[in-house]
């Protein structure tokens, strides 16, 4: 199964977004307290573009993958180096207050977190929130979700997102009314009534018996499609400030075992994109948002892990508090060792998720 172009170019698009906003964020407060930054960068590699504004180069280059800030002195602790020739000292990160150095170095995943916050309550506001009643969802569709080849739905004409309003002219609210008129057939030719955007369709099946499942079946994913409501400023604002803790305590979980199969790298994210895609476009919507503020809140969290890597800003961070603790700088040799053993976890841990994915992708697609 491949996935669709789409899919892919949606996934890198939500994760360039976050990753610019990140990169600016130490962009603006590196600015703001006056140390130079020699170039702002959307995407990697070879160089489309470039504009200069106060100093500081804009480019546009190739690889539209996120992107990068090069500040001046960034770079020294890691190098042993203590001077940089094209820059005045008072203008170099090396040479900021501690105080400084980790708000630019925080700052990053700060805006990644007020990003995610920002969009979700915007999200709230225009597209709603599930409604719920006495702790339940309250239904308002039944869509089909997929399809199986040489089905009795695929012959009949049924698509992904076709939302079943009635069998043989009985409604369909929820999913295990259809499977039990579907049941109550015995392979008779039934009625299906759907909606497909705003055109009303009826076409005609007869379930076929499974010997595996010992029923009968029309080769159809149902999903239901929960009614939407919009929330008061208050309700958005509440569901907001609660949002990162959320993710937190669901990372929590994942961590002690308590949930299975939800941590995703790239392969299982553009999975999940593709089969969003499916969904009818309010729930897409809704999806993406939540998609996209895990994505964010995430990178903010990922960000700020204390390993002893030059990507990590945590890292940095630890570095520079414990350098301060001892009152010396670690050598460059020292230092090397350790973003040598964080790169190693960080390795171990992407290969770990990524054969997750796949192996997750094998069992939907072969149906195991």
């Amino acid at each position: 199964m491949g996935f669709n172009l789409n899919s892919i170019w949606l996934t890198l698009l939500m994760l360039s977004i976050a990753v610019m906003i990140h990169e600016y964020g130490h962009f603006i407060t590196a600015r703001a307290f006056g140390v130079t930054v020699h170039e702002f960068s959307v995407g990697f590699g070879p160089l489309i573009g470039k504009i200069n504004r106060r100093g500081v180069q804009y480019s546009l280059r190739w690889i539209l993958f996120g992107g990068f800030c090069k500040i001046a002195g960034m770079d020294m602790a890691l190098e042993g180096e203590t001077k940089d020739p094209e820059t005045r000292p008072d203008r170099l990160f090396y040479n900021l207050r501690l105080w400084k150095k980790v708000v630019v170095l925080a700052t990053g995943s700060i805006f990644n977190l007020l990003l995610g916050m920002v969009v979700f309550f915007v999200a709230l506001l225009w597209i709603g929130t599930p409604a719920v009643s006495k702790g339940a969802l309250i239904i308002d569709s039944v869509v089909i979700s997929s399809v199986s080849n040489q089905s009795p739905a695929m012959q009949a004409g049924i698509e992904p997102g076709d939302k079943i309003t009635a069998i043989n002219g009985q409604p369909i609210t929820r999913s295990t009314t259809l499977s039990n008129l579907v049941q109550q057939s015995a392979g008779q030719t039934i009625r299906v009534q759907i909606q497909r955007h705003q055109q009303i369709l009826v076409k005609q099946l007869q379930a076929k018996y499974s010997r595996e499942n010992k029923k009968y079946l029309i080769g159809v994913v149902l999903m239901e499609t929960p009614k939407f409501i919009t929330p008061s400023i208050g309700m958005a604002t509440k569901q907001t400030l609660a949002m990162p803790g959320n993710i937190i305590k669901m990372l929590g979980m994942l961590i002690k075992g308590k949930i299975k199969g939800s941590l995703v790298g790239p392969i299982g994210a553009v999975d999940m994109v593709e089969q969003t895609l499916q969904m009818p476009l309010q729930l897409i919507l809704i999806s993406m948002v939540q998609f996209f503020t895990s994505i964010s809140v995430s990178l903010c969290l990922f960000n700020l892990l204390p390993l002893p890597l030059p990507i990590l800003d945590g890292g940095w961070i630890v570095i520079l508090l414990l350098e301060r603790i001892f009152r010396r700088e670690f050598s460059t040799e020292q230092k090397a060792t350790a973003y040598t053993v964080g790169l190693v976890a960080i390795l171990f841990a992407f290969v770990w998720i990524t054969y997750g994915d796949i192996l997750r992708l094998l069992k939907r697609v072969l149906g195991g």
